[in-house]
């Protein structure tokens, strides 16, 4: 009997230790955190190729493998295996591509996108919240400075951007393709509306003044796909806050901000004659709608004839599809293309799900923006878009429950890294009789409260009764590198 308790406890120290580590760490200072800001700062610059913040993703992908920065879960598995299967289509696809060097290159682009997938999630599991906020606010500044400066070349404010912030009297920011520049400015739009129903202070006027040069950036692209994307995004948006209560209390607020937003860029419209001619021209059909769509058809009509594809990139010698589903299918296979759906689908589910629970409000802004992107997703190629993958793995990322968070900050308040290291060197040593819990841990407060052995949302509780005892010598050998970091 005795055995049994001194167990519990060794177990119990171990699991205190290592999350006690993992909180130090998710709060102390970071280069490579600041790195991950300025890299994301730099993210709406893509109009070569390629572009600065894939160099920065590349860099500090290595840097993070050299420096143990990643934390993965084993609910990845699932979209792991259906990534797997993505890839693997394109890579048999490629054996049967006529221009083998634009495949190759067109693959190794995706495969890319995949790996900054697998960065942005690994470094959001290891530091939690911190990162998130970090992330969005490089997103942030990036999306205002390329909104901020298309429209000051627009109404020819500042005539010296008006070559790269315009493409044929559209504005496109450092993109090189105004269908892109809006969407990319959406995401951001919501963070801003999470961020003034979180504001209690006069800092809620700069998110909303945000929010309205982001909503004219995405109205100035003349992207008829992303105005759909923008109003999808927005009810769904709207529709998984509404079941927060907090939310109902400030949603008139919301709502009167959005609707002062649309009467600026109505006032804007009334006010410039270039403007409403623009307008009225994009908003019809245009000369090039029918041809796209028979390419779209030549696409489905292709993919029955090849079911293994015909080959990444091969669209390039033709007019491009404008559907990322038929190109996908046409160019890559069924087998990369079941892999695509179901791992775009089961991240949708996932972002949705932690919404519903409201986790996270980057859930919210997650699950809104990837819906945007999927209706986008029919009228042009959003495969190789950087903000799509990145939305792809937040929806991913696994963050304590409020009241585990709690207890490991507790933790964290009374066990030091020199604590932790002499404790790990007493758990090492321990013999029986002689008792961990008072050779191995400082005073303060008791551990928490045994609960049901369930799994939560963000995993198995790791204080819960009778749970597996499975990763305990791989949380000791963790703490033991974390704590020589410190």
């Amino acid at each position: 009997m005795g055995t049994t308790e001194e167990s519990q406890d060794k177990k119990i120290v171990l699991m205190e230790i290592n999350f006690a580590v993992r909180q130090r760490i998710k709060t102390k200072p970071s280069y490579f955190l600041f790195l991950l800001w300025l890299v994301m700062c730099l993210s709406g610059i893509v109009f070569i190729e390629p572009a600065p913040v894939d160099f920065g993703v590349v860099v500090l992908t290595v840097s993070g493998l050299m420096m143990s920065r990643y934390t993965f879960f084993t609910d990845v598995k699932l979209p792991a295996i259906f990534l797997f299967s993505f890839l693997a289509g394109n890579l048999t696809s490629i054996l049967l591509a006529e221009d083998i060097s634009r495949a190759i290159s067109y693959f190794l682009i995706t495969l890319y996108m995949v790996v900054s997938w697998v960065f942005f999630l690994g470094v959001s599991n290891r530091y939690g919240e911190r990162v998130l906020r970090l992330i969005f606010s490089g997103y942030t500044v990036a999306a205002v400075t390329s909104a901020f400066t298309t429209v000051l070349a627009y109404f020819n404010v500042v005539p010296f951007f008006y070559s790269q912030a315009l493409k044929f009297g559209r504005g496109a920011g450092f993109f090189k393709d105004p269908n892109v520049f809006g969407p990319f400015l959406i995401p951001v739009c919501l963070y801003a509306l999470s961020r003034f129903e979180d504001t209690r202070n006069i800092k809620r006027f700069l998110w909303i003044g945000i929010y309205m040069l982001l909503t004219l950036g995405v109205f100035i692209s003349f992207s008829r796909a992303g105005w759909g994307n923008f109003v999808i995004a927005h009810i769904a948006y709207f529709a998984i806050k509404f079941r927060n209560p907090s939310f109902k209390k400030i949603g008139f607020h919301l709502f009167f901000s959005c609707i002062t937003t649309l009467s600026i860029l109505f006032w804007i419209w009334t006010l410039f004659p270039e403007f409403q001619e623009t307008f009225m021209i994009r908003f019809g059909v245009q000369n090039y709608d029918s041809q796209r769509f028979s390419n779209q058809y030549f696409a489905l009509t292709l993919a029955l004839e090849n079911p293994f594809g015909i080959g990444p990139g091969q669209f390039e010698n033709w007019y491009a599809t404008h559907n990322v589903y038929l190109r996908v299918l046409a160019e890559n296979g069924l087998l990369a293309f079941c892999g695509f759906i179901s791992f775009v689908l089961i991240s949708l589910f996932r972002s949705l799900r932690m919404a519903i629970r409201n986790i996270n409000p980057v859930f919210s802004i997650v699950s809104a923006s990837i819906l945007g992107i999927l209706l986008n997703s029919f009228v042009i190629d959003s495969l190789h878009w950087r903000h799509f993958w990145l939305l792809l793995a937040l929806s991913w990322v696994t963050l304590e429950t409020s009241s585990h968070g709690e207890a490991g900050r507790r933790t964290a308040e009374h066990l030091t890294a020199r604590t932790a290291c002499r404790s790990l060197y007493l758990i090492s040593i321990y013999q029986p009789g002689c008792s961990v819990r008072n050779a191995g841990r400082t005073p303060g407060p008791a551990s928490p409260p045994a609960s049901p052995a369930t799994s939560g949302p963000w995993g198995r509780n790791p204080y819960a009764a009778g749970g597996s005892t499975a990763g305990a010598g791989t949380s000791l050998t963790i703490s033991r590198k974390m704590s020589g970091r410190l």
